[in-house]
């Protein structure tokens, strides 16, 4: 099995020890009004955070490594409902309160929605998206900058693409004692704090609706930063 299917496969179970998944979905459900999103750095599992933002219409993702973005239009030409989407669909219906799905409903909620996904660098601004967006992610791309200059230019972009009053959630995993070694972790991981995110996002002209300092299940970091905010 590959890294990327890998990925695809474990990393959110949404089973009881799965703190991390849960915050992502719950934090995801909350979004509502939401036409057009833009996930930066979906890597392989885009279509199942879409099982959690079902009022969106358009959705695109957007990710530096081709292998990720070619898993995910592999997933879209197939439209097969695989034991992953099964997984955020069950927590979707079970516990935020979504209805239940058929088969055919399951593939538009998570594949029929995506309208692009293409190989991009967060570190630089999509033009044709800018202004356009009512809701932009990030769940741990920006953890796997370099610096933080990095992450900054990557909040702008992100802010660039939101409509005034549009919302950006974004989720990085903290790992102090940082070894190299997670390829999708920088060592900004390292460094970046709950306050130093919060005074990024407000530079990047974004307000703070939450910042919260979240457990994880994964023992080789030391917590979740997540953020929700607003395009002032």
């Amino acid at each position: 099995m590959s890294v990327t299917s890998n990925y695809f496969e474990t990393s959110y179970p949404f089973e009881l020890s799965d703190v991390d998944g849960a915050a992502i979905a719950t934090s995801l459900s909350r979004m509502n009004d939401v036409h057009t999103w833009i996930d930066l750095g979906c890597g392989p599992i885009l279509p199942i955070w879409a099982a959690f933002v079902r009022s969106a219409r358009r959705v695109i993702g957007l990710d530096a490594l081709e292998e990720n973005v070619a898993f995910v239009k592999s997933q879209l030409e197939a439209r097969r409902v695989l034991e992953p989407h099964r997984r955020a669909l069950r927590f979707a219906r079970d516990e935020l309160g979504f209805g239940d799905v058929v088969e055919e409903e399951a593939a538009r909620v998570l594949f029929d929605r995506i309208v692009e996904v293409s190989q991009w660098d967060v570190l630089q601004c999509c033009e044709r998206w800018v202004g356009e967006c009512d809701l932009v992610s990030q769940v741990g791309c920006f953890g796997c900058l370099q610096s933080f200059p990095q992450v900054r230019d990557a909040l702008c972009n992100a802010s660039r693409y939101l409509r005034p009053g549009g919302r950006f959630l974004s989720v990085t995993w903290v790992q102090k004692q940082y070894d190299g070694q997670r390829g999708w972790n920088g060592p900004v991981s390292a460094e970046l704090t709950r306050e130093s995110m919060i005074g990024m996002c407000i530079d990047a002209g974004l307000s703070i609706s939450r910042a919260d300092v979240l457990e994880t299940r994964d023992p080789t970091y030391d917590s979740m930063l997540l953020l929700e905010t607003i395009r002032r």
